[in-house]
Formats: structure tokens, C-alpha cells, sequence
């Protein structure tokens, strides 16, 4: 399974190296679709392996360059309304009102630290192991065994109507399906708007039926 990634991680690097000047969002759809083929000639445990762990390795390489994040992050930029530091957020510090201390690590492993001004934070960090959750919601639900995280660490076990294995009628929808697998669906990343009004849909003609019946 990890061949998929290292092979689609290769083939990115490669392309990015013939055509420096290119933006990588141009070669995201031609490694979609490398990603399909390769997966599509995996037998069903090994598509398994790779919803849960590799095809989010994969993506946390790839959702980059897709057009809707890279088109709205090159907007705000070239409208001033945000400025980038390029580096591995290590710790972001409250020194006094209005003023953090982030400390950070660049692509050349030095540690640095920068003191900004700033009204407020938003974690944008994304994933975190659902097992070590920082929320208090999901930690809730967890402790009280309402619902079980899934083999990949970043969703729940649910049924395949989008409902926890543990618990009737309470359903998952998002970014939460992360390692949804099942004969209809094999998700490894839920976060596009236009997959989760998909999904969203199926998931209310699901609860309709249920209480239908």
C-alpha cells in the first residue's frame, strides 16, 4: 500500500522538477488519477489498508495543490488580507493581549520564533488522533462508549448508513468519515464541500427511511 504513495510521491517530485516554474495545483488531477488506477488493481484487504493509513498520507501531499485551496490561499495573499510563514508550527505562546510568540521549525530544521501581533488564532492544524482527542465532544462520547474510532484514528465506526456501530441513531457526517469503509463507500478524506453535500444527502434519505420504518 505505501507504494502508492511513494510511487505518487515520486512521480510529484519528478513533474515539479521538469516544470519548476508550474504551479503544483496543475499536476493534482494527474496524480488523482494515478492514485485511482493504483488503487483499483488492490484486492479488497489491502484497499482496506490503504483507506485507513495511506491514502491519508497521501492527501496530506496532494489537498495542497488542488485548486480550491491553492486559488483562495493565492487571493488572500495578493490581496494583503493574509501573509505566510513558512514552517512547522511547534508551540504559539499568549505573551500579552493581542501578542503570541510562535515558535516554528523550518525546512532546514532550524527552530525560530517570531512575536505577532494578533486579534485572534484559529487552529487550522486539521486532524488529530481521535484516540488523544482534544475535544470535548468526541472525548465525551468516546468515554461514555457511544461511539469507537475506526482503524485509521481520524473517524468513527459507523454502519453504512453513516451510523455508529455502538449507538442507534446517532450519525457522523464530515471530515469524521475518514476511513469509512464499506461495499458503497472508501474514504479516505472527507473534506470537500461538494463530497460532503453528496454524502449529505444519502445520509438524510438514510435517517428518513429509519424513522420511516
Amino acid at each position: 500500500m505505501g507504494c502508492i504513495y511513494n510511487n505518487c510521491k515520486k512521480q510529484l517530485k519528478q513533474d515539479l522538477k521538469e516544470t519548476p516554474n508550474k504551479s503544483t495545483s496543475l499536476f493534482f488531477n494527474s496524480i488523482s488519477e494515478k492514485v485511482i488506477t493504483l488503487y483499483n488493481s488492490l484486492d479488497i484487504d489491502e484497499q482496506f489498508k490503504f483507506v485507513c493509513k495511506d491514502g491519508f498520507d497521501l492527501i496530506r501531499l496532494t489537498r495542497r495543490c488542488g485548486k480550491d485551496h491553492h486559488k483562495a490561499i493565492s487571493e488572500l495573499i495578493k490581496s494583503n488580507t493574509i501573509f505566510l510563514i513558512k514552517g512547522r508550527l511547534l508551540e504559539c505562546k499568549k505573551e500579552k493581549k493581542n501578542s503570541f510568540l510562535l515558535k516554528y521549525k523550518t525546512e532546514s530544521k532550524k527552530i525560530k520564533e517570531e512575536a505577532l501581533s494578533i486579534c485572534k488564532k484559529i487552529n487550522c492544524t486539521g486532524f488529530e488522533n481521535l484516540n488523544t482527542t482534544s475535544n470535548t465532544l468526541i472525548y465525551n462520547l468516546l468515554k461514555r462508549k457511544l461511539i469507537s474510532v475506526n482503524q485509521s484514528s481520524r473517524g468513527f465506526k459507523l454502519d453504512k448508513h453513516f451510523q455508529s456501530t455502538k449507538t442507534k441513531n446517532l450519525y457522523v457526517m464530515g471530515p469524521l468519515l475518514s476511513g469509512f469503509f464499506n461495499t458503497n463507500f472508501k474514504l479516505w478524506y472527507v473534506e470537500s464541500n461538494s463530497r460532503i453535500l453528496f454524502l449529505s444527502e444519502i445520509l438524510a434519505n438514510s435517517i428518513i427511511d429509519n424513522f420511516l420504518h
